[in-house]
């Protein structure tokens, strides 16, 4: 059952970081649609692009069977700036 959890964690890891790609390459493009889920409703700005590949990052290398030291710092530097980037967007909205 473990081998199936990683398989699907792994999936969603990389689909999280193709997804970040995809939203900054439509940023650097200036093509709406590549940031967009639907049409019309939202689009994803750059910093949600780059939070998505960070986030993809920390849990790629989170889910090995054994984690070393440095993979430890890489995904929790990863995760402290999403936390980081997280707060200030939140501020921004709240403090104009």
């Amino acid at each position: 059952m473990k081998i199936y959890t990683t398989y699907i964690t792994k999936a969603a890891s990389l689909l999280t970081i193709a997804t970040g790609l995809f939203v900054l390459v439509g940023f650097f493009l200036r093509l709406p649609s590549f940031g967009s889920l639907s049409p019309g409703v939202f689009n994803l700005k750059f910093n949600s692009g780059v939070c998505f590949i960070l986030s993809g990052i920390a849990l790629y290398l989170l889910d090995e069977p054994v984690v070393n030291k440095l993979q430890k710092i890489i995904s929790f530097v990863c995760a402290g700036i999403v936390l980081l980037i997280g707060v200030l967007t939140l501020s921004q909205y709240i403090f104009g």
